[in-house]
């Protein structure tokens, strides 16, 4: 650990995760974000002999993963849908003649024939599941792909060392995610879903772009993220943003993969501050620095709003967390998730984000209880204990 990432100590639960994986358990790992679950793995990937598969839902998280790694000299890869055929069989042939330590690729990936042979011939020493919470219907960003994992990892001459991590998991969710990725009586580790250092508030703006001027008024020259539901909305408030004179990017996924890439890029080097973005900014990119996080909409549901929120104060510094909600974003998320064959549970979930943004009392305790976590009295430091309700005209 201090050879390839210079850290001299563990965090919380780092050390019990690395340990049980090299002693051959399988482990169900729920680390908050920020809370260093890629290095549980990464460390076991470089002790281990041969490479680590690592299956990932977004090739925006992968390609952040690999390019950290890359960075630090050690030899990773990934394979993904917008690899044209010559880059995909350079890198499977290259992961063959043992010249990657991690291989990184998508749930949907493992049905391909040409890419089970490859793994069939080629065996990972240790297969992680990131994001393991898509597994569950019962989650918020289900995909049906990652319920066939399971028969990928039995196609193999041996089961590998076998690992899942996920931000956010009810109680409920941990015991589906065990189920359906067929983890064998695994070693579980869930650290607190509690980041005193965020302010959590939430605010009911009549004017939201007048509420969103004066938040970034007040916190010019800060690093962060402004989240939004839909490409439109991005563009918009990304337009408002310089109107304001803030050196403001966009990112959603209607943009150029080059345009989403220099984004990324220049934000984790820390040569871009502001980001009006959709939901799937921010993963896999570890910067320390963002203070504050805004949400421009409402989300569909509570983990992840949490998980965004997440992004910022990684630092252990302050950082501000407000979210911007109103009548229409329900309906917009209510909208959409009747489009689904089966809303049901999402919106049940819709439900529990819509109390959470109504409620009156301590916000960080609304979340550590639907997390499943105790409580001990009023935080004292959130919008609800410090009464910031912000509902002005």
């Amino acid at each position: 650990m201090r050879r390839w990432f210079g850290y001299a100590s563990f965090r919380p639960g780092q050390r019990e995760i690395i340990t049980a994986i090299l002693a051959g358990r399988d482990v169900l790992a729920i680390l908050p974000t920020g809370g260093g679950k890629s290095l549980c793995f990464q460390v076991p990937g470089l002790i281990l002999e041969g490479y680590t598969l690592v299956i990932s839902p977004l090739i925006s998280l992968m390609q952040d993963q690999v390019q950290n790694l890359r960075a630090r000299g050690i030899a990773a890869v990934h394979v993904d849908s917008l690899m044209g055929r010559n880059t995909y069989n350079r890198a499977l042939y290259e992961s063959q003649e043992r010249r990657f330590r991690f291989l990184y690729t998508s749930p949907e990936r493992l049905r391909n024939a040409n890419f089970l042979r490859f793994a069939r011939r080629n065996p990972p020493a240790f297969m992680v599941v990131d994001e393991a919470h898509c597994v569950s219907q019962w989650g918020h960003d289900f995909r049906p792909s990652y319920l066939a994992i399971p028969d990928f990892l039995r196609a193999l001459p041996a089961r590998p060392r076998y690992a899942a991590f996920t931000a956010t998991a009810t109680p409920f969710v941990r015991q589906d995610i065990i189920r359906h990725l067929a983890l064998v009586r695994p070693t579980l580790v869930v650290r607190g879903f509690d980041r005193p250092n965020l302010f959590l508030a939430k605010r009911r703006p009549w004017n939201k772009d007048r509420a969103l001027r004066e938040e970034m008024e007040r916190l010019r020259g800060r690093c962060g993220i402004v989240y939004c539901a839909t490409h439109a909305t991005v563009e918009r408030v990304t337009r408002l943003l310089r109107q304001q004179g803030i050196d403001a990017a966009r990112y959603h996924a209607g943009l150029s993969v080059a345009e989403r890439r220099e984004t990324g890029a220049r934000f984790a080097a820390g040569d871009l501050s502001v980001v009006a973005a959709t939901s799937a900014f921010g993963m896999g990119i570890d910067r320390g620095d963002v203070s504050f996080i805004l949400h421009y909409n409402m989300p569909a549901n509570l983990e992840e709003y949490y998980q965004e929120a997440g992004r910022a104060g990684r630092d252990g510094g302050p950082a501000y967390c407000r979210l911007f909600y109103n009548e229409g974003d329900r309906a917009l998320c209510e909208a959409l998730l009747r489009r689904q064959a089966h809303p049901e549970h999402g919106l049940r979930l819709l439900d529990t984000m819509w109390r959470y943004c109504r409620y009156d009392g301590c916000l960080r305790n609304f979340i550590l209880s639907y997390f499943g976590e105790g409580t001990r009295g009023p935080c004292g430091h959130c919008g609800g204990c410090q009464g910031v309700t912000g509902e002005r005209p």
